[in-house]
């Protein structure tokens, strides 16, 4: 096994910390500099700002498997396929809010390109609906290369509806 980690610098993704607007993204709530929560919507199945360009996934795919679920929304209409994959706890409850770690993570896709928040990046997923035929939540983070380095990407307004 082996654990990787890099230093996020002052960044903080977060939505409900507010860094007087330093490197703080749009989280859709609160204005530009940060301080809000997840108050935004999105468009089914999946939705987000990545860099502050809109992702629109065309086609969705779900997998549970011992005890989690898997997400994943490909946007193909980008010129180049991107994709984001978002894992967690199958049996998370309405209402809660999970902190992103190597159990619970959000991974970008852009072309040969890979980011994931395992990386020693950072952000949240809060699950507003979870019930046997669908869930519905929001999310943002930020990812950092697979392949090391201090290349990153934002990710805000996350929003996602999908059937199981």
């Amino acid at each position: 096994m082996m654990i990787l980690s890099c230093n996020n610098g002052a960044y903080d993704a977060n939505p409900n910390t507010n860094n007087g607007g330093i490197g703080v993204p749009n989280t859709g709530g609160g204005g530009s500099g940060g301080g809000g929560s997840f108050d935004w919507s999105g468009t089914d199945p999946i939705s987000a700002k990545v860099e502050g360009q809109s992702f629109h996934a065309l086609l969705d795919n779900v997998v549970s498997l011992n005890g989690t679920i898997a997400i994943q929304g490909v946007d193909a209409g980008t010129g180049t396929s991107s994709s984001i994959s978002l894992t967690f706890p199958e049996n998370t409850t309405a209402g809660t809010t999970i902190s992103l770690n190597t159990a619970s993570f959000v991974v970008y896709m852009q072309g040969a390109d890979s980011y994931t928040s395992v990386m020693g990046g950072s952000g949240a997923i809060k699950v507003l609906e979870n019930d046997a035929t669908h869930v519905k939540g929001l999310f943002y983070a930020t990812v950092k290369s697979m392949t090391g380095g201090s290349n990153a990407k934002t990710i805000t307004e996350g929003y996602f509806n999908v059937t199981k």
